[in-house]
């Protein structure tokens, strides 16, 4: 499931494992965090939920410093 902005947020997640992250590229190292995120849910039978931006977040609060993109929303997506 995808969900976009805060509001989306369920109460029926309260037990939830949480990975939180840029994911720009979801690279070997990422997809590591992300397997130890699923696993350690699966272990509790909790949700795993991945929590992440659309920019980098340099984008808003140092845009001088932001590096360029890796891949695109829809790519990290898949």
């Amino acid at each position: 499931q995808i969900h976009f902005g805060p509001g989306n947020l369920r109460a029926e997640w309260p037990g939830a494992t949480v990975c939180i992250g840029t994911f720009d590229g979801v690279h070997l190292g990422h997809r590591a965090v992300i397997g130890a995120a699923v696993a350690r849910a699966s272990a509790s039978e909790s949700p795993a939920i991945l929590v992440t931006w659309d920019r980098h977040p340099a984008g808003v609060l140092a845009p001088d410093r932001c590096p360029p993109p890796i891949a695109g929303l829809e790519e990290n997506l898949r």
